[in-house]
């Protein structure tokens, strides 16, 4: 196989390569295998058409066709990596000679990868810029609240439930003082102490 490789632009070339027909022939060997099994002919199994037959009834054009599709992506491929050449996209391909038994000739057309110096970064002075360090809200909020001190929380261990939708600080618990009642008499009158002041009907 014989490559050239033509720069267009910093970031475009364009690959010319040339085969030689005897470098194909496991690809139209493939070829014939592939049309065997998609035709059918009378008094040959799918798969068992001899290529004879197959260029008699399809034609020697389709198989070579066939074979080449299948042959230029790797051709392709090896010649990228002949030449270090990092394409970038999809090549535009373009058969430019095809000669039955002599050679195949195709040109692909691809960006690359622009090629640059880096320059030595040994001893090279770096500015590294003050930081502006700003106060954390949530902390602030935290500390101002009390947040995670005993009296925020209730004497039963949960958070107490906020009060307002629009407070930013959780409310503090306060325990409630209990009122003692007083034990009163009871008021309630016994049958017969009802009885004896009333009238009683005979």
């Amino acid at each position: 196989m014989k490559t050239d490789v033509e720069e267009l632009s910093p970031t475009r070339v364009r690959l010319t390569i040339e085969v030689p027909f005897d470098e194909l022939k496991p690809n139209v060997d493939r070829a014939y295998r592939e049309v065997a099994r998609q035709v059918r002919v009378p008094g040959f199994r799918p798969g068992r058409v001899p290529p004879r037959v197959i260029d008699q009834r399809i034609g020697r054009g389709a198989v070579l066709e066939q074979a080449v599709n299948d042959a230029v992506p790797e051709l392709y491929g090896k010649a990228l990596e002949e030449h270090d050449v990092f394409a970038i996209g999809q090549p535009e391909v373009e058969i430019t000679r095809l000669d039955d038994g002599k050679d195949l000739a195709f040109t692909a057309e691809v960006d690359v990868r622009p090629k640059f110096d880096l320059p030595d970064i040994d001893g090279m002075p770096v500015t590294v810029e003050n930081a502006e360090v700003t106060p954390d809200r949530s902390r602030s909020i935290s500390a101002r609240c009390g947040r995670g001190s005993p009296r925020s929380r209730g004497p039963t261990g949960r958070p107490p439930r906020a009060t307002s939708s629009r407070s930013t600080c959780p409310p503090r618990w306060t325990a409630s003082r209990s009122r003692t009642r007083r034990p009163t008499a009871s008021r309630t009158r016994s049958a017969a102490g009802r009885c004896s002041t009333g009238s009683m009907r005979p």
